[in-house]
């Protein structure tokens, strides 16, 4: 027996267990034997010892069949750790959008020609169209020249046409300078219809009857 080392902690302990059998019998006896053995020391003690002691003294003492297998049980691995699932990637939330307010001090008919009847020369059939004639009819008719989208909530509100869902964006994409027809205006989400967004309106078609 080695002697142990000495520690600055203290002398550590060890039990060694040792179990002997002793078992007389024709082979299939001593394996189903065996086998009651490593299944009851499963249950009290280490599964692995169970396993290991059927395997090993199966090898030695009585010879596994041909097509047999003793499988050892596995130790768990404290360093693995169970999957976590991913969790599911939150939906955006939705943009808020500014409440937009009617304008009573915005008259839309007291000038010639009223907007009713100018945007009906020019038949604007998409937002950013409509933008322009409304910008247009402002400056020229009106004499303002930047708008707030207020001003064009009011004015879509007075010919009955349906809103953008953001009444801001359109004077955002008009701005940008991808497209380049309205200047930014002296506040943000203000815009001023600008040479290139006039010249657009000017080349527009009338009604179609």
């Amino acid at each position: 027996m080695a002697k142990g080392r000495g520690s600055p902690e203290g002398t550590g302990k060890i039990k060694f267990r040792f179990v002997e059998f002793e078992m007389a019998g024709t082979d299939s006896s001593l394996e189903e034997g065996l086998k009651s053995i490593a299944a009851a020391l499963n249950r009290s003690m280490n599964p692995t010892i169970g396993a290991k002691l059927l395997r090993h003294n199966g090898d030695e003492q009585v010879g596994s069949q041909e097509g047999e297998e003793v499988v050892a049980a596995e130790e768990p691995n404290e360093e693995e750790e169970p999957a976590t699932p991913s969790s599911p990637s939150k939906p955006a939330a939705p943009k808020k959008v500014a409440p937009r307010k009617i304008l009573d001090n915005f008259k839309l008919d007291d000038v010639e020609p009223t907007l009713r009847d100018f945007a009906a020369t020019k038949n604007p059939n998409s937002d950013f169209k409509r933008y322009l004639v409304i910008a247009f009819w402002a400056k020229t008719y009106k004499h303002m020249e930047e708008l707030t989208p207020d001003h064009f909530f009011t004015a879509y509100r007075w010919l009955g046409w349906s809103t953008p869902k953001d009444p801001v964006q359109p004077i955002r994409d008009l701005v940008n300078p991808r497209i380049g027809k309205f200047s930014a205006g002296s506040v943000p989400g203000n815009g001023k219809i600008n040479h290139v967004g006039e010249q657009v309106v000017i080349d527009m078609g009338g009604s179609k009857k």
